[in-house]
C-alpha cells in the first residue's frame, strides 16, 4: 500500500469546456480528519461537491464515496476507483466542479474528476510506501504504566510487558503508518521521561 509523503493539502484545478473543476488531495488519519476536510472544502455556490476517502487503522480498511449527483461512475465512485489502482490509502480526495453550461459526456466526465489526483501526485512525487510491523521497545517508571499499556494497545500489536525492578518495559509492533505519529502524543502525556528504542 502507499500514502502521501507529507500532510499537506494539494490542490489542482483546471477547466474543460467551461466547467471548473478543483481537486484537493490530504492524507488523513482518522475519520475526524475527513470530516474536518470535507466540511472546510464543503462549496455551496459549486453544481457539485464530490469525494472519496480510504482509510486503514492497520485492523480495518474504511472507504467511501459522494457522488453529489453526477451519474453513477463518473465522479466519487471514480475516485475511489483511481485511489485503489494506485493503491493509495489514508487518503481523501475531495472535487469541485463548477459547472459551465456543457454536459461533457461518461468518458471525459470522468477523466475530469480523476485527472486531479494523478496530476497532484505525479508532479509533486508524492507517494512512499506504507511502514507498519516497525517494533518499538518503551522503557519508563512504573508510575506510569497504566496510562502508556492504554495508549500502545490502540498503535500497537504483539504486545509484551517486563518489570525490571522500578520500570517496566513494552514490546509492541505497529499496527501502521499513524502508530509512529502518535508517539509524540505519548511523550506529550507522559510527563517523566521514556525511553523508545
Amino acid at each position: 500500500m502507499k500514502i502521501l509523503k507529507t500532510d499537506n493539502l494539494y490542490t489542482n484545478e483546471f477547466v474543460i469546456k467551461k466547467s471548473r473543476f478543483i481537486t484537493i488531495v490530504k492524507r488523513v488519519y482518522s475519520k475526524s480528519d475527513i470530516d474536518s476536510v470535507i466540511k472546510e472544502n464543503l462549496q455551496k455556490d459549486a453544481r457539485h461537491n464530490c469525494w472519496a476517502y480510504i482509510l486503514n487503522d492497520g485492523v480495518h480498511v474504511t472507504e467511501s464515496f459522494h457522488n453529489d449527483g453526477e451519474p453513477s461512475g463518473t465522479s466519487g465512485d471514480a475516485i475511489l476507483k483511481t485511489l485503489k489502482s494506485m493503491l493509495l490509502t489514508n487518503v481523501i480526495v475531495f472535487v469541485v466542479r463548477y459547472f459551465g453550461g456543457t454536459k461533457l459526456g461518461t468518458g471525459p466526465l470522468t477523466r475530469s474528476y480523476t485527472q486531479g489526483i494523478k496530476t497532484i501526485v505525479n508532479e509533486n512525487n508524492l507517494l512512499k510506501d506504507l511502514e507498519t510491523g516497525i517494533q518499538l521497545t518503551f522503557l519508563f517508571n512504573i508510575s506510569s504504566v497504566k496510562k502508556i499499556e492504554l495508549h500502545v494497545q490502540k498503535e500497537f500489536i504483539n504486545i509484551s510487558k517486563t518489570y525490571i525492578e522500578d520500570k517496566v518495559q513494552i514490546v509492541g509492533t505497529t499496527k501502521n503508518e499513524t502508530a509512529l505519529s502518535s508517539i509524540s502524543d505519548l511523550i506529550e502525556l507522559i510527563e517523566e521521561k521514556i525511553i523508545i528504542f
